[in-house]
């Protein structure tokens, strides 16, 4: 099962070409997302007036019904975080770090591989780090108590040491539709990093 907002919707094609073609075989595929929510990200959700407000665990009885053998999440997660917050010494009582970890372990519960691919950069003005950091370090932090997740990292397919271009240096081709979404093309350097997490047993 493929789960996430629109970054899944615009990396489908990496995504299901690395089920393809990795050494597991899968009969289908189920894909569900929405426009800007996360089912890892639980009550913060709340937070985005963009019909979310009912999103935290509205797939459970999916995911319970199906339990999937793999699901793939990928969304962008920044715009859950907006104010100034600690970056690298997360506390336990973090209340962001805390409703990722609920969110996440329960929808690790479902299935007994939850892939989750760390959000590709952003184009606006912000600093990578700056924009990144406060959400996707406590998804990594989350994860610590999860057995069953695996983290699927993409700064260093899509970031040099100074810059996340938006044109590729080599074939000179944009590399994203807007401000925040990869190309179909470039969505295919995700896979080999997913099909790497989907066969690693």
């Amino acid at each position: 099962m493929i789960t996430g907002n629109s970054y899944a919707y615009h990396q489908i094609r990496g995504i299901l070409d690395a089920i393809n073609e990795s050494k597991n075989q899968f009969k289908e595929a189920y894909f569900i997302t929405h426009p800007a929510c996360s089912i890892i990200a639980g009550k913060l959700n709340y937070k985005k007036p963009l019909t979310c407000e009912k999103y935290d665990g509205s797939f459970d009885v999916l995911l319970n019904a199906t339990r999937p053998d793999i699901i793939i999440h990928s969304s962008r997660l920044d715009h859950f975080i907006k104010e100034k917050v600690e970056n690298v010494n997360i506390t336990e009582s973090d209340i962001y770090y805390k409703e990722f970890k609920r969110a996440i372990l329960n929808v690790a519960q479902y299935t007994p591989r939850l892939i989750i691919i760390e959000p590709n950069p952003i184009l606006w003005k912000y600093k990578y780090h700056e924009k990144q950091d406060p959400t996707w370090n406590r998804v990594k932090k989350a994860v610590e108590h999860c057995q069953n997740c695996i983290l699927v990292p993409t700064e260093e397919l899509f970031c040099q040491k100074t810059c996340c271009p938006a044109v590729d240096p080599q074939t000179k081709l944009g590399m994203y539709c807007d401000e925040t979404h990869l190309t179909p093309r470039y969505s295919l350097y995700l896979k080999p990093v997913i099909i790497q997490a989907i066969d690693n047993n």
